[in-house]
């Protein structure tokens, strides 16, 4: 399990350089006010949720199904109401930006979740080999 996390928290390492280096191509070559000035924040924010999120369900896969079940949709249920009330505060406290920080942060979620999932199946494949 250390070391299946350990090769997550690398590969999400390397994702989120990668996503913060392309935000910082296109806020130089768009021009101003098509990006929410919010997204490297975004992205720190997802490394750090992805992380834990994928280390708790690492931890409770190694336990019966029911009980892994059970953790899947609570830690999920908390993190799509967690999500849910970041967007809420941060379009009602910043009108103007609103329409473009939500739109980032459904795509980084979208490529963060495709990115845990893949991983999480992967590492569960393996952990039934062994």
């Amino acid at each position: 399990m250390k070391s299946s996390f350990k090769r997550f928290a690398i590969q999400m390492l390397a994702l989120t350089v990668i996503l913060l280096v392309v935000w910082a191509a296109l806020f130089f070559l768009l021009p101003s006010g098509i990006l929410s000035p919010a997204i490297p924040v975004i992205i720190v924010f997802f490394f750090g949720v992805t992380l834990s999120v994928y280390y708790v369900m690492l931890q409770s896969a190694s336990n019966r199904f029911p009980r892994f079940a059970n953790s899947f949709m609570i830690v999920t249920l908390g993190k799509l109401l967690l999500f849910a009330v970041l967007m809420l505060i941060y379009a009602l406290a910043n009108r103007e930006d609103a329409v473009r920080f939500i739109t980032a942060f459904f795509a980084l979620y979208l490529v963060y979740t495709i990115f845990e999932v893949a991983a999480f199946l992967r590492d569960i494949r393996t952990m039934d080999r062994n």
